[in-house]
């Protein structure tokens, strides 16, 4: 999320005393990009009316795609130093097993960064049990993960990027997940 994104939170926040919410809108752009886009807002109505505007111009609608995604929790963490690199991989899974986390990824072997997949309602408590593993905790995030991608022509992709760009642009938006496959 944009540095001023955050900033402008945290100054509506403070200045107001607003309690914002949290709304998920799920979008279909170009007829076979789903997007789900994550909101924290006081003035949902006020957001969603401006939203469409942008896709209404943009080729893009509100509509069900939340079958799409599975919805999932993650923590990466980097190992305890008594973690052996050769037992890495069987020590985390243990570990896993211990807090909770329905699976694990070794992000970064050579700094033992490890991503512990989880349900998003254990997020925090399998943070909290990370923690206590003495796991040193770098990021969580309940996240929403495509179940399949699309590949894009160029021409699809330079105006979903537009369109993903004015989205983020949005106050009040914090995240955008879809299913485009990435280019690397």
């Amino acid at each position: 999320m944009p540095n001023a994104t955050i900033q402008g939170i945290l100054k509506k926040c403070t200045a107001q005393s607003v309690e914002l919410k949290k709304y998920t809108l799920e979008i279909k752009a170009l007829d076979q990009v789903n997007v789900i886009c994550v909101l924290y807002t006081d003035r949902f109505a006020q957001l969603k009316m401006e939203m469409a505007t942008i896709l209404r111009k943009n080729f893009a609608l509100f509509f069900d795609t939340m079958h799409g995604f599975d919805e999932r929790g993650f923590v990466e963490a980097i190992a305890p130093a008594d973690v052996k690199s050769d037992d890495l991989l069987s020590m985390c899974t243990d570990h896993a097993i211990e807090t909770g986390a329905e699976d694990i990824e070794v992000m970064d072997e050579n700094n033992r960064l490890i991503r512990f997949l989880c349900g998003p309602r254990d997020l925090d408590k399998v943070k909290k049990e990370l923690e206590k593993l003495n796991y040193s905790v770098e990021h969580s995030e309940h996240a929403y993960f495509p179940k399949s991608t699309i590949k894009l022509n160029p021409e699809a992709l330079e105006a979903y990027e537009k369109l993903k760009e004015k989205l983020k642009a949005m106050e009040g938006v914090e995240d955008i997940y879809d299913n485009v496959e990435m280019n690397e």
